[in-house]
């Protein structure tokens, strides 16, 4: 049988640039972050050191050439390489990939990842992408923390872009399905115009010879924009899911998830209804490098179990017909998500991806359904993850609307209830964008808000103090829970605090 192809996400970050330097000092590449690492808990591996201390520079051939030569070694069909383009044409760590479509000769087949955030920094109250906490300059008072910003314009920004990617696009060793060249949107619920943008490139790509593209939607269950595919994100999904049910670990500071645990959640994901889903399994996650005790950490973690996991997915891909499945990463070493060797596991976890793809190839079609009751009903996946997306949604605009009717009612929303309750002082649990809602009108109607709680705490700016969910919690009146599923988070907090809990939802009546 044949097996899916397996594609590695591709960080172009090992290289020195203009921006790097200004922003996080001279000759910065992840390098730094991965040689700085240090141990935060006992049987905490870090550093990590690449085989042969081998920290290559990615604008030299002769490390494309090696890197292509192992890939095809060990069955890696392909790179999926971040893309940076931002609203004005300027662009971030373009020149590997440059580079890839001058040297024709070297054997890798490449699409991109367009990764289209903002680039901030940590303490930063705008929504983007951090790059190296453990790294960050003092704030300026004057200063937003907006370090590049990405924007979408119109038709004109969308053709220019366009003009940039057609030459990837032609060449032959760009990665294609359907004979359509295969773009990814990593964050598409940031783009409002993508359904236009989408329907302008389309147009493109047909007037400039090419059969289409096949156009992907990252981190997303739905799909009402009209992309070809969608693609599961992991780690994210599984440990946000691991969150939730209070399955972490806090060591030092680190949270700590168990590799086992993190594999049975990932396996068991579902596509979304009604729309072709690829999937994405992680070889390992460690964020340390970059935001040291505030960050994230896979434990437990061995190529054996990363064989096992290899071989389920691809085996759930071809149940799902499925062209590909993407690994995250070959070379992300400041998350601790690579493939590349390193002193310690050498080559086992590309070995362990090239011994999963000879086990699918000895399949026989007949094994088909056996996959079926062996993956479907053996995780007991949850059948439509888009029902689970769709009731969020529901939830939040049931909550909004009512906030709405009550504030045009009578101005104060909270205050008159709690205060009947004898609340005084509350904490906010779940502080996004409706957390910090909540917390302006807590403040105007004179509610004291003592601190919030998050799990990632890293990203969350403000002039509040900010505890995970592990952590031992000070003792507060009430806590307000504005996160999704409240049931499940309070079934959590019970363990750990004596005090009532309340959901927004619940204080509204909505």
């Amino acid at each position: 049988m044949d097996c899916p192809k397996v594609y590695a996400i591709y960080l172009p970050q090992f290289h020195r640039t203009l921006h790097n330097d200004q922003w996080w000092g001279e000759g910065f590449t992840d390098w730094e972050a991965v040689k700085k690492a240090v141990p935060l808990f006992e049987g905490h591996e870090q550093p990590k050191i690449p085989k042969g201390r081998h920290y290559y520079n990615l604008l030299e051939k002769k490390e494309m050439e090696m890197q292509a030569t192992t890939a095809n070694k060990y069955g890696i069909d392909g790179f999926i390489f971040y893309h940076y383009f931002f609203g004005d044409g300027r662009m971030e760590l373009e020149k590997p990939a440059e580079n890839l479509l001058g040297w024709k000769d070297i054997d890798m087949p490449f699409c991109f990842s367009w990764a289209n955030q903002s680039w901030i920094r940590t303490w930063s109250k705008i929504s983007g992408n951090v790059w190296g906490e453990k790294f960050e300059n003092k704030k300026n008072d004057d200063d937003n923390g907006m370090l590049v910003e990405q924007e979408y314009g119109g038709e004109n920004e969308w053709e220019k872009h366009f003009d940039y990617l057609l030459p990837f696009f032609l060449d032959k060793r760009y990665i294609r399905i359907n004979g359509c060249p295969v773009f990814i949107f990593y964050s598409p619920i940031n783009i409002g115009c993508i359904k236009e943008m989408m329907g302008c490139w389309r147009k493109r790509a047909v007037s400039s010879g090419l059969k289409g593209l096949y156009l992907i939607g990252y981190n997303s269950f739905t799909n009402d924009v009209g992309f070809d595919a969608l693609m599961m994100s992991e780690p994210t999904f599984s440990i946000r899911k691991l969150h939730k049910y209070g399955s972490v670990e806090v060591k030092n500071g680190v949270r700590c998830i168990d590799f086992n645990e993190f594999i049975e959640n990932s396996i068991a994901t579902t596509p979304a209804r009604g729309n072709k889903t690829y999937f994405t399994c992680a070889c390992g996650y460690d964020t340390t490098p970059r935001r040291g005790a505030n960050g994230e950490c896979i434990i437990n973690r061995t190529p054996k179990l990363f064989e096992k996991y290899m071989t389920e997915i691809l085996q759930k891909s071809v149940y799902h017909d499925n062209a590909f499945v993407a690994v995250n990463a070959w070379n992300e070493w400041g998350e601790g998500m690579y493939l590349e060797p390193d002193e310690d596991d050498g080559y086992a976890y590309l070995e362990a991806i090239r011994d999963a793809k000879k086990c699918i190839s000895k399949m026989k079609a007949e094994d088909v359904e056996e996959i079926k009751k062996t993956i479907m009903h053996k995780y007991g996946a949850r059948e439509n993850e888009q029902e689970f997306l769709l009731g969020k949604f529901q939830y939040y605009y049931k909550v909004c609307s009512k906030w709405i009717d009550v504030l045009n009612d009578k101005g104060n929303i909270f205050s008159e209830d709690l205060i009947e309750k004898n609340i005084h002082s509350v904490a906010i649990y779940g502080f996004a964008d409706l957390g910090h809602k909540l917390l302006e009108q807590l403040r105007k109607e004179k509610i004291k808000v003592e601190y919030a709680i998050d799990q990632y705490v890293g990203s969350i700016n403000g002039d509040i103090i900010v505890y995970r969910p592990e952590e031992e919690l000070p003792i507060v009146d009430a806590i307000i829970i504005t996160a999704y599923e409240p049931d499940d988070i309070k079934q959590v907090l019970r363990r750990k605090v004596d005090c009532p809990l309340f959901s927004i939802r619940e204080l509204l009546k909505a």
